[in-house]
């Protein structure tokens, strides 16, 4: 065997070997990016959980009390109060539809829900909604103790949103919307969940009797 073949099968054992490592070497950095990868969705899950408290805490001592504070200031006769509807589309035409009440009595409900600053409320409310749908929070943990008082802030005050979202300013409080539309469906399911399970236990309980024909064993 010549000098040439000999160094050429030299060149092509240390192309095998560093082809090997290179391999090796991959599946290593691989290794090491899902180990990374876990770490971040780790940090990331605690920093969610964390501001789920701070959320739940800023519910519970600040706004439920304030909210119940500007409730109490309401005038009664000149709010809308809307129960059992559906909302949707939060917009003035809808509310018309819905509430069935005229123009003048709409502008009056805003107009005394400004008053009493119910407006500094919803732009709170709409930074929590931001928050919970970015994922900055971790909103399937808030939504057991918070969807429920969250749902109905939003129905008490739908004409307020509707009015600040009429003409160029359709998007205000998409957020809010959001996540109103998505834990009011949850919500609704866990209903009639929870219905199905009471027809269910009521229909196990029934005994159908019936009376056999004379003559028929």
């Amino acid at each position: 065997m010549t000098n040439y073949e000999i160094f050429k099968e030299i060149l092509l054992i240390l192309y095998y070997i560093a082809s090997i490592g290179l391999v090796v070497g991959v599946f290593i950095g691989i290794k090491q990016l899902k180990v990374m990868k876990r770490d971040v969705e780790t940090k990331n899950k605690r920093a969610a959980v964390d501001k789920s408290i701070e959320f739940l805490n800023w519910f519970a001592t600040e706004f439920i009390p304030e909210n119940s504070e500007k409730e109490k200031k309401l005038d009664k006769d000149k709010i809308i109060i809307m129960k059992n509807k559906e909302f949707q589309d939060f917009n003035i035409n809808e509310l018309a539809f819905l509430s069935r009440f005229k123009p003048e009595k709409i502008t009056s409900s805003v107009k005394e829900k400004y008053r009493c600053e119910i407006v500094t409320l919803t732009n709170q409310l709409e930074f929590f909604s931001a928050a919970m749908n970015t994922g900055l929070a971790d909103e399937q943990m808030a939504f057991n103790p918070l969807a429920s008082t969250f749902c109905k802030f939003v129905e008490d005050n739908y004409d307020l949103y509707c009015y600040m979202r009429n003409g160029n300013e359709e998007t205000l409080f998409n957020n809010t919307i959001d996540l109103y539309l998505m834990w009011k469906s949850r919500l609704n399911t866990i209903e009639l969940v929870r219905k199905k399970v009471e027809i269910e236990e009521q229909l196990s309980k029934v005994t159908v009797k019936s009376i056999p024909i004379l003559g028929k064993e």
